[in-house]
């Protein structure tokens, strides 16, 4: 795939002719004199995205000198050459590295370009490694990689065309941040804290007073049974959030206790902490067999619950005051007896609902922008797999319809939505 106003064939080339490569080091950690100053000096551990901008840990112009590190300038790519392989970023501030990188100072190459293509090279890269401590890939054997490589303009405009999908997949991101932190602001202030008679914040149409009650009040509880159950309590930790609507796992045993629509499930141990072991799902659906360790929480009074804003309580609000009941050092464990005459208040049905609406238009929110994410991500995946040459694969000037369709919306989804 490519576009159309190019058809040169593309040069085979060696890492070493497109790029002067430079190791890293670290200088002497007994000399103060050589840390704390103003030179950016990374290690792989803090290659994680794209770009990297500013390090953990500087080093002065004297460390820089009495050490093997060098200065790289902006816009080198950073390379992990050393027990973590093939991890690579753009500096977009000057840096130094320790001896865990081989970075290309490039000589008249995109770096964008570039940084999308060696992400192919990674295997080939791992597989040149050598080493009995630790694996590594010598500046000599990265050096004779070869390559293939467009014209500079079709560099630019690769480049330009993959780093627009990048940075609306950076916009999606940030914006599903912003969600999840005024989710978080919401559940901070929408419902009432420990001690608290009304929360911070409320709904224009509400203004009476909430109603105190003890946990025992409002739920009775059963304790999960059985041995192969379609919910497990692990599962409360790892596959399931606040709501559950779709069962993941099944069985053909008969064995357990049965859910009600609008139970809420709180786990009974953990190996953790006592107030990750305070987290609740409500189970939106009848009949699905419950597992052992955990406490089935079902409402006595339906006039004044709404299930989920109780799911909702229990996880973000409720883990500071219901964990100092928890028992065990090695295995924490939460009974509901301990807990059960644990004093809230509660708003009124109407309000409740107002807020569990509000919290599922954000989730669904979240959910829609985590989506849009994938899409471009698995569209990014298929044109890194077309625009390119990797090593035997010849360059196509033909495009399927179904490709060339894909293209095309790509094109104008980042047209539309920038």
């Amino acid at each position: 795939m490519r576009f159309s106003r190019y058809n040169d064939e593309w040069q085979t080339k060696k890492l070493g002719e497109l790029a002067e490569i430079i190791g890293g080091g670290t200088p002497s950690t007994k000399n103060n004199e050589y840390w704390n100053g103003p030179i950016n000096w990374f290690t792989p551990s803090e290659i994680t995205s794209k770009y990297c901008y500013d390090s953990e840990r500087t080093i002065t112009e004297e460390g820089l000198n009495n050490s093997s590190a060098k200065m790289l300038p902006i816009n080198s790519i950073l390379i992990t050459t050393r027990a973590t392989i093939g991890l690579i970023s753009i500096n977009k501030e000057e840096c130094s590295t320790n001896q865990g990188f081989q970075s290309l100072i490039l000589k008249n190459q995109n770096c964008e370009f570039v940084y999308y293509m060696l992400h192919d090279y990674i295997n080939e890269m791992k597989k040149l490694a050598i080493g009995s401590t630790f694996l590594e890939i010598s500046k000599k054997d990265l050096k004779k990689i070869k390559v293939y490589i467009p014209s500079i303009d079709e560099q630019n405009n690769i480049a330009c065309f993959l780093s627009n999908i990048d940075k609306k997949i950076e916009l999606l991101r940030d914006r599903k941040e912003g969600f999840i932190e005024f989710k978080h602001y919401l559940l901070q202030n929408l419902f009432p804290q420990n001690g608290e008679t009304v929360p911070k914040l409320r709904f224009n149409q509400f203004a009476d007073e909430l109603k105190s009650y003890t946990l025992k009040d409002l739920f009775n509880s059963k304790t999960g049974d059985g041995q192969f159950e379609c919910i497990l309590y692990g599962e409360l930790f790892t596959t399931y959030d606040e709501i559950i609507t779709t069962i993941k796992s099944k069985t053909d045993s008969g064995d357990g206790v049965l859910s009600e629509y609008g139970d809420i499930l709180i786990p009974i141990s953990t190996t953790t902490t006592g107030s990750d072991l305070v987290i609740a799902s409500v189970i939106l659906k009848d009949d699905v067999k419950l597992g052992s360790d955990m406490t089935i929480l079902r409402k006595k009074k339906k006039d004044i619950i709404d299930e989920i804003y109780f799911a909702y309580y229990f996880t973000y609000i409720l883990p500071k005051e219901i964990s100092k009941y928890a028992q065990g050092i090695t295995i924490v464990h939460l009974a509901w007896k301990y807990f059960k005459n644990t004093k809230i208040t509660v708003p009124s049905l109407l309000e409740q609902k107002t807020v569990v609406n509000l919290l599922i238009n954000i989730d669904n929110k979240i959910d829609l922008i985590e989506k849009e994410i994938e899409q471009l991500e698995e569209y990014k995946k298929g044109l890194l797999q077309k625009m390119f040459i990797w090593r035997v694969v010849l360059c196509l000037n033909v495009v399927s319809y179904s490709d060339f369709l894909k293209l095309l919306f790509v094109i104008n989804y980042i047209k539309i939505t920038n």
